[in-house]
């Protein structure tokens, strides 16, 4: 299973595996220490904040989809993009 699936309304299908393929992806990593509280919650124990927080992305992403092209390259990002 793809560590990096997703449910409908952007949660984790699988959120350990998510956070344990994220926090092995030194590019990842490198990018989510410009954000130190997003950081916090990666690599913290709280998984309900963790889906709040990629939820919260993957539905910022698609409203900027589906707005005015605009490149946007936040650490925070990252996070929902591939490899």
């Amino acid at each position: 299973m793809d560590p990096y699936a997703m449910n409908d309304d952007g949660t984790a299908k699988d959120p350990k595996a998510f956070k344990e393929a994220l926090l092995a992806n030194a590019g990842k990593m490198e990018a989510l220490e410009k954000e130190p509280e997003v950081l916090k919650i990666v690599q913290g124990d709280d998984i309900h904040a963790f889906q709040e927080l990629i939820k919260s992305v993957y539905q910022a992403s698609n409203v900027q989809s589906e707005g005015p092209s605009s490149p946007d390259v936040s650490p925070v990002k990252t996070i929902m993009s591939p490899c």
